[in-house]
């Protein structure tokens, strides 16, 4: 049996934008930049659905501090031109704050350290969203 188990800890590059697909599932998609040393950083995209991308959208904004607990999933995919392409997502299960404190010019509501907003709500499907 195989693991497939992803944790990162970084920050947003961007707010995330909750999104809903064309069967009404909410999806949130965003980066999250991982500073592996002072001079190399990762950018690993992300995605969430359901409760998760709400709660991800109501309380992460662009640099916000997270750990995000998924798996990887590739998907493959063919370009205008005709060519096999792949993306490989971090596809996330859970995410937890690490920091309490925010920028007070963001509206956006403030969770104590550590806190859980997961809603074990996740699409095993590991599509990409269809909008």
């Amino acid at each position: 049996m195989a693991l497939n188990l992803v944790m990162i800890q970084g920050n947003l590059t961007a707010d995330p934008v909750l999104k809903k697909t064309k069967d009404g599932k909410d999806v949130t998609d965003f980066t999250v930049a991982v500073n592996e040393t002072k001079d190399h950083t990762e950018f690993v995209p992300v995605v969430a659905w359901k409760g998760t991308a709400i709660n991800i959208c109501n309380y992460l904004s662009k640099g916000s501090e997270v750990i995000i607990h998924g798996k990887y999933a590739t998907q493959k995919w063919v370009d205008k031109d005709g060519k096999n392409r792949y993306t490989t997502k971090v596809y996330c299960t859970q995410f937890h704050f690490t920091r309490g404190s925010r920028d007070s010019s963001n509206n956006r509501q403030t969770p104590s350290d550590y806190q859980d907003f997961n809603s074990g709500d996740y699409d095993s499907g590991y599509g990409e969203p269809n909008f």
